[in-house]
């Protein structure tokens, strides 16, 4: 009996009508009631007397709907498009640009030549698409998916068998079931015939469970074997599945170190831009004499543009869309773009036993003679192999178990024409039942076999069967096994064979005459790629746990045979008390066994305040929870459609081993635009400096906004796209604004110690605004390049010349188009006289603070408190 039913026995309780217009549940108390209720539910209404063999009857089945006894199951669904348009749009970086554009557009109307100054909003306009193109990809490919599994449901309503959509199905609607079926609704089972259902997607557990009349079924379970008749009892929101699934449906918002940061960058700078551009505004406008409407409008955006990273930001976005392709192309997709960047900082993978690490299929492992072939009384001698053939040849692969036999002992592609005529003589067969357990051939000649579970055919076996073969059995049922017992019988006398019309299951087996004969060792199958994937985590130093709804020994033996280190620290959940630590539990063991939902998403909930990063993988609604919860969520496509959308990674191809290049490409990701960070923060920093000195001092911002794009793309935008589809896949470091804002500071602060020493110099000499300006431009093309040369390294062919590249076009745009970018041209005199000296003051201020930001370093001064809180 499958642990769904263990807990319909162990919590009876009575169904209330109230439950229907209660909310769904949210404690695991409420889903075991659920689960308690399923089988006891009474009829919505008093059925009619043939209702086990024509189902509702047609006013039956219009007082339901009448009634509305749908089964309109709460489904988790992806964002609509309408959600993502919205959110992609209306942003904090959103918001900053449009409301200086619309400032700017103010001298641009009666200026069109100033138009170009608004080149900035461009990149907040493409940022923009670029997160709805991606995050609609990914929703129309999901959705794809969730149409695929939605199958029709086919139900007894009048003696006629009918299909119907999942949705238009009613309470106490008889549904027929058969291998491959899964039920759309809880229900109770009113008649069956050799019915196993693999319940994996719901509990975990991995083996098939029997049903009989009376047992209960439920929505999200799938039938392996036979076939049944169900009264569905509760459907919609009443379901197990979607008891467990309403709880998920509370968005729990993924921390992204990378995107955290920069919405807190963006955050802090939008909380000081709105009065620090009116105080700049008024400063220029009104204290400022020499400084037009116009000057003054584009002079304070230009310094408010010049403080928000734009430029980071679209790169981390195009960064991502990047890898993101490359990976579907992998068969590996992202519901959210910044997944990647969670799953590689995961310090903790735990992963689901069935479906994930093992494929849900069984795999022949071993046969084990216990008596020597052609000992036992009256029998020719015949080898094993050969029975165990014909077990094959006479029974289709009804179930996981003869499936395993027939690909094992039966060549591939063996025409029923060749079935045929290898099979013996045979006076009795009698096929596997899920009462019995137990299949048996009785030849005319060879003698009566018998194959099926241990504990049942030992009952009947002969008294030298002893406590040595129970050893034995216990042995490999602690390493996760399945045993089959090949036995046959010690004598044939006429009349002595099975009979199969017993009443009793043990009145069939002929007692005290069954001698065994071979064991039978069947295992779970391991996906193929799963030793060396997770062999590839382990060496990047995670720890891998399993959360298993099966039992504890038996995850524990296939985590052995995975490679899993310190497989032999498991523990069974469904022992533990309710006051359990559960922190401590989630450090000390390494395997959990009979782990309901809720108590996966205590452990990773445990596993979080111990400071883990934390990535779940599963397939199955009982992992819907722990998929939520976890840093990163990672489902396989063949999994239940709720584990899909609460995701955040969907592995295509149900191949664990594509999480490797997610891993290498969220790596890359971080790496690139960590290092590549410097060049846009450079710009933010001295922007904010400025801003305030501006406030204190007479200081103006010396450059318009379309000279601050050139200087950005040359030095900044240009080589940061090239740079950033370099692969990186070092492994990453902990911080993120911490490290790049004092590494950006230097340049910032020789970008303000030169504007200060030109504006200085104009005054004393007489400069135009637009002069200034230019010398201005020189300074920060200097110390651009400098900071991209820096960031470059380690140099190589290839980034040698990006930069030189970088560097042609900078001097090229100037000097060819400097009344498009403002430029004033200089006389040969006034490079010899200011420029050249200016170039040489900057390369100097800049080399002395890049060295005294490398003694502080050197002497413990990181600088940390530069985060903006």
């Amino acid at each position: 009996m499958g642990r769904l039913s263990k807990w319909c026995r162990h919590f009876a309780l009575k169904s209330s009508p109230a439950a229907w217009a209660a909310g769904p549940p949210y404690t695991s108390a409420d889903l075991d009631q659920a689960i308690a209720t399923a089988g006891s539910v009474e009829p919505f209404a008093p059925l009619n007397q043939n209702y086990a063999k024509q189902g509702l009857t047609r006013a039956e089945v219009q007082e339901r709907q009448a009634a509305g006894r749908f089964n309109q199951q709460p489904r988790l669904k992806s964002r609509s498009y309408g959600q993502i348009v919205f959110q992609a749009v209306f942003s904090y970086f959103n918001l900053l640009n449009f409301m200086l554009a619309a400032v700017l557009l103010i001298v641009v109307i009666p200026n069109p030549r100033l138009i170009f100054n608004m080149a900035f909003f461009l990149i907040a306009v493409w940022n923009t698409l670029v997160k709805i193109f991606q995050e609609c990809r990914s929703k129309h490919v999901l959705d794809q998916l969730s149409l695929l599994s939605q199958p029709e449901v086919r139900v007894l309503r009048d003696g006629v068998l009918c299909r119907i959509a999942p949705e238009e199905l009613l309470q106490d609607d008889l549904v027929y079931l058969k291998g491959g079926n899964q039920p759309a609704a809880d229900g109770v089972v009113i008649r069956a015939q050799a019915c196993e259902i693999d319940e994996s997607l719901l509990t975990g557990e991995s083996q098939a469970v029997t049903k009989a009349p009376g047992d209960c079924v439920f929505a999200g379970t799938i039938v392996q074997a036979g076939h049944l008749y169900a009264r569905m009892t509760q459907i919609g929101p009443a379901t197990v599945a979607s008891r467990i699934t309403a709880r998920a449906t509370k968005e729990r918002r993924k921390p992204s170190e990378l995107v955290d940061s920069l919405d807190e960058l963006v955050r802090g700078i939008s909380k000081i831009i709105l009065p620090l551009g009116v105080l700049l505004f008024l400063k220029h406008y009104f204290l400022v004499e020499h400084l037009t409407l116009t000057e003054g409008i584009s002079s304070t955006v230009a310094d408010l543009v010049s403080m928000i990273p734009e430029g980071l930001i679209l790169l981390s976005s195009v960064t991502f869309v990047v890898s993101t392709l490359k990976l579907v192309r992998k068969k590996t997709l992202l519901q959210n773009m910044s997944a990647i960047e969670s799953l590689a900082r995961v310090d903790t993978l735990c992963l689901d036993k069935t479906g994930t690490i093992t494929t849900g299929k069984l795999i022949f492992q071993e046969l084990r003679p216990l008596t020597p072939p052609g000992v036992q009384a009256q029998l020719p001698p015949l080898s094993y192999e050969s029975v165990l053939r014909q077990f094959a040849l006479f029974f289709p692969p009804a179930n996981s178990t003869q499936q395993v036999l027939n690909q094992t002992f039966l060549e591939a592609g063996l025409a029923e024409a060749a079935m045929s005529a290898a099979r013996w003589p045979v006076q009795k067969v009698i096929a596997f039942s899920s009462a019995r357990k137990w299949s048996a051939l009785q030849f005319t000649r060879q003698g009566s076999w018998y194959l099926g579970a241990p504990d049942i055919l030992l009952q009947a076996a002969v008294k030298s069967a002893g406590p040595a073969l129970q050893r034995e059995l216990t042995h490999y049922n602690q390493q996760g096994l399945r045993v089959l017992l090949l036995a046959c019988q010690a004598a044939t006398p006429a009349g002595a064979g099975p009979d199969p019309a017993a009443a009793e299951p043990a009145t069939q087996l002929p007692p005290g005459r069954l001698i065994p004969c071979a064991l039978l060792l069947l295992a779970d199958e391991l996906r193929a790629d799963s030793n060396e994937t997770l062999a590839y985590y382990r060496e990047q130093g995670v720890s891998i746990k399993i959360l298993s709804g099966d039992n504890a020994q038996a995850a524990a033996a296939v985590a052995s045979r995975a490679g899993i280190a310190s497989s032999d620290r498991y523990v069974d959940i469904s022992q533990l008390p309710e006051d359990t630590d559960w922190p401590r539990l989630a450090d000390e063991y390494t395997i959990f066994g009979r782990v309901s939902p809720f108590q996966k998403e205590k452990l990773l909930q445990a596993l979080h305040s111990l400071g883990h990063k934390v990535a779940m993988v599963g397939d199955g609604s009982n992992d819907v929870l722990a998929l939520r919860e976890a840093d990163c969520g990672v489902a396989m496509a063949s999994g239940s459609d709720a584990a899909r959308l609460s995701a955040d990674i969907i592995l295509l191809d149900n191949n664990i081993q594509s999480l490797v290049p997610a891993v290498y490409e969220g790596r890359s990701v971080i790496n690139n635009v960590k290092r590549l960070a410097t060049l846009f923060l450079v710009r933010t920093t001295y922007a904010i400096i400025m801003a305030f000195l501006m406030l204190l001092t007479p200081l103006v911002y010396p450059l318009y906004p379309i000279q601050a794009s050139l200087i950005s793309g040359a030095t900044v935008g240009i080589p940061s796209f090239f740079l950033a589809l370099k692969p990186n896949y070092d492994r990453v470091s902990a911080g993120f604004l911490d490290t790049v804002l004092p590494d950006a500071l230097p340049a910032g602060l020789t970008v303000v110690v030169s504007w200060a020493a030109i504006q200085i110099a104009a005054a004393a000499w007489g400069w135009s605004y637009a002069f200034c300006s230019t010398l201005s431009f020189l300074a920060l093309g200097l110390v651009g390049l400098l900071t991209l040369y820096r960031v470059s390294r380690p140099l190589d062919r290839w980034r040698v010349i990006l930069d030189l590249l970088c560097t042609v076009y900078l001097g090229l745009a100037a000097w060819l188009l400097p009344d498009f970018f403002m430029l004033t041209p200089l006389t040969p005199a006034q490079w010899l006289e200011l420029a050249l000296p200016l170039l040489v003051f900057t390369l100097l201020v800049f080399g002395l603070f890049r060295l005294t930001a490398r003694l502080l370093h050197r002497s413990g001064h990181h600088l940390a408190n530069l985060r903006p809180r």
